[in-house]
């Protein structure tokens, strides 16, 4: 059963995936014809959604995890079942 797709960009240091995450909700952050940028940070060091005008039954979700930023998308009825897995995410670092 699908129930999402994960990316990872890894960095070579912290301070490089830092700044790749800032890139990403600047970018993000412009697309408002898009969708809107909503910073949580819940997960990770840093987290945001991006809800997506169009797509409303999936979640866009980035998150900084040490030297690596993971960007998650994943079907809405899942997001119970992924809050679990970004809490286990925390948990490792």
């Amino acid at each position: 059963v699908y129930v999402g797709t994960f990316y990872e960009l890894v960095y070579p240091t912290d301070t490089g995936s830092f700044q790749g995450y800032l890139a990403l909700r600047e970018a993000a952050t412009a697309l408002t014809d898009l969708g809107t940028v909503n910073e949580v940070n819940m997960y990770g060091e840093a987290s945001f959604y991006f809800n997506h005008k169009s797509k409303v039954k999936t979640v866009h979700m980035v998150a900084l995890y040490g030297n690596s930023v993971l960007g998650f998308e994943y079907a809405q009825t899942e997001h119970e079942k992924m809050k679990k897995l970004f809490d286990k995410l925390n948990a490792l670092q």
